[in-house]
């Protein structure tokens, strides 16, 4: 029983929060704790002064690596704080843009970070299954059709880039509306997940604004406006052609998305409509018809029964 709960504990601590280890075991937990009851079993009826006198030996063992791995260690820690040896505080960070996004939302936070979340800044939890059960549920709550392997893909790409990072936070965060999710500067990375029912994801966030904003150039770029009167038309059109949910936020989303990269797409001019009355078309074309005969150079009373009235 101490087995099954040691290996509990070092699960939940340690394999996780890893995404590879976690990998490495999803699927062989109840394989990994049959095999431990078995040996349970194995010792309780045969040898527990062996394995005892084994625990014993092994903590020993480490005891004296670790004595004798003290003097390195204290002097690693000597050369870095001399500035000798370079750390990067920032791991995970593999390019400059996605550094500067992190720096950005540590300085906006004015660098409180919560203790024992790692690197991570926003909280979000170190846990591998957790993160991806969030992503999931969040794209069956509002339809963003994301496979298993994009989800896998989002989940792994947040523990090296803050960018995604702090998706999945907030898709944790409850909202009453959805377009209270959109409204952040990721805007038209949510509207692209959420328009579209096949997506491309990218673990590289730049990439994957290249890939968003060349989508949206050819969908919006296939409207002509003047076959329209208003957006709502558009978005119809664009939704039987292409089977997208666009609805009038995401269309000008990524319509605003477009012309912050300059890319201008041409929207259809919203034309007035004007009413007349019965009345007023008669008068029209008795004023018409008045016209026409001075214009001829003599005038006469208009016919009333040519006028309808």
């Amino acid at each position: 029983m101490g087995l099954i709960i040691t290996f509990l504990i070092i699960y939940n601590i340690a394999f996780k929060n890893n995404p590879r280890t976690y990998k490495a075991v999803e699927g062989r937990v109840g394989k990994m704790i049959t095999a431990i009851v078995i040996i349970s079993i194995l010792f309780s009826i045969g040898v527990p002064g062996f394995f005892i006198m084994s625990l014993v030996a092994i903590m020993s063992l480490v005891a004296v690596l670790g004595a004798f791995a003290l003097p390195f260690y204290l002097i690693y820690v000597v050369l870095k704080w001399l500035g000798i040896i370079k750390v990067k505080n920032r791991p995970g960070l593999r390019n400059e843009a996605d550094r500067q996004r992190y720096e950005s939302e540590f300085n906006a936070s004015n660098g409180r970070n919560k203790k024992g979340n790692g690197f991570s800044l926003t909280g979000l939890t170190r846990s591998y299954p957790k993160r991806r059960k969030i992503v999931v549920k969040f794209s069956k709550k509002y339809k963003l059709n994301l496979t298993e392997k994009e989800v896998e893909r989002i989940v792994d790409a947040s523990y090296m880039s803050f960018s995604w990072e702090r998706e999945i936070y907030d898709m944790s965060q409850e909202y009453d509306v959805i377009s209270q999710w959109y409204s952040r500067d990721t805007d038209w990375l949510r509207a692209y997940l959420r328009v579209f029912p096949i997506q491309s994801v990218s673990s590289d966030f730049d990439r994957q604004k290249a890939i968003c904003l060349d989508v949206f150039r050819q969908v919006l770029g296939d409207i002509n406006p003047d076959k329209f009167y208003t957006i709502d038309e558009c978005v119809d059109y664009l939704n039987d052609k292409y089977l997208t949910t666009f609805d009038e936020v995401t269309f000008m989303i990524a319509y605003r998305f477009l012309e912050a990269n300059k890319i201008h797409i041409d929207l259809p001019s919203q034309q007035v409509v004007k009413g007349s009355s019965e009345l007023e078309r008669l008068m029209n074309k008795y004023d018409d018809e008045a016209d026409a005969f001075v214009g001829q150079g003599s005038y006469s009373e208009p016919d009333q029964t040519r006028l309808g009235m």
